[in-house]
């Protein structure tokens, strides 16, 4: 079964080792320390709150607590009048979950149950913690999504390509700046009944005017996700979508007869197609747009 899993996270490797040399945006929010991982760079103490905000702030409270005074001066002597020991009682162990909900103490040093976290042992123990936590833990998995990574991308070329992380991150995923509409505009192609005005139809206009104009930026993205599967553009903007964002226009009444007005955009994330009905109005297609957009839905939406 572990083998099993392992594989699983090797084939999950491939995958976005083929995403990336196809230059296929992946909508995936990796941890800085686990792209570090593929590009060679191991990661330290300072990589902790890209997977664990909460403890690092905490482990960070403890490195810069003033130990003064007194009971610092006999620490060396006497753990039991340590102030760093007596503030936070902490030994050299970590906690881990377990698949059933549950936890499990685990020692960072033999015998760690035993081991108190002191004033002049303390930069210890968060090397310790930051290690299990980024490493240890984690290393099977991480060795077989690197190995299956690096089977479609070998691991020289990474290096070569990408000084740290965040470059990895911004190929992969996109640009997490503010959505350019203006180049977004430039980069689209037009079907259906857009296909001989493109951007001069009423309804094309309308459309570019409520994604400038009233949608915010987290609509923009939600947008852009529910179009081509990613929120972030390409890292050298939509005109490196491939295939390019399209627009498809369909002035086609409802089967019932009903108005075309109550019909919802549609998107066919797999070849970037947003698939955008004729309305009669532009307040019509904003509130239809925003309502699409904001729905969750995915392929059962169209």
């Amino acid at each position: 079964q572990r083998r099993l899993a392992l594989d699983k996270y090797r084939f999950l490797g491939a995958v976005i080792g083929k995403a990336l040399y196809e230059g296929v945006l992946v909508d995936a929010p990796f941890a800085l320390f686990f792209l570090g991982y593929c590009v060679g760079k191991l990661p330290e103490f300072n990589d902790l709150p890209t997977l664990d905000e909460d403890l690092y702030r905490g482990l960070v409270a403890l490195k810069n607590y003033p130990a003064t005074g007194p009971a610092a001066a006999a620490a060396a002597a006497d753990d039991d009048a340590d102030e760093i020991y007596r503030v936070f009682g902490l030994d050299f162990t970590t906690t881990v979950g377990l698949r059933d909900g549950g936890t499990r103490t685990v020692p960072l040093v033999p015998r760690g149950d035993s081991v108190r976290v002191t004033s002049h042992n303390r930069l210890l123990y968060l090397d310790l913690v930051a290690q299990h936590k980024l490493v240890r833990q984690i290393d099977a998995q991480v060795k077989a999504f690197v190995a299956g990574l690096h089977a479609v991308v070998p691991e020289n070329w990474l290096r070569l390509l990408f000084a740290s992380p965040r470059e990895l991150e911004r190929l992969l995923c996109g640009d997490a700046g503010a959505i350019d509409v203006a180049d977004w505009q430039r980069s689209t192609e037009y079907e259906g009944v857009f296909r001989d005005q493109g951007r001069s139809h009423p309804t094309v206009q309308a459309f570019w005017s409520v994604v400038e104009h009233d949608l915010s930026e987290q609509q923009r993205r939600d947008l852009c996700r529910f179009a081509t599967s990613c929120e972030r553009p390409p890292l050298l903007g939509f005109a490196e979508l491939n295939p390019r964002f399209c627009i498809s226009g369909s002035s086609h009444p409802n089967e019932d007869g009903s108005s075309i007005d109550t019909r919802l955009p549609t998107a066919s994330t797999c070849v970037n197609l947003l698939k955008l009905p004729a309305y009669s109005s532009r307040h019509t297609l904003r509130d239809k747009l925003v309502t699409a957009i904001g729905s969750g839905a995915g392929f059962d939406l169209s």
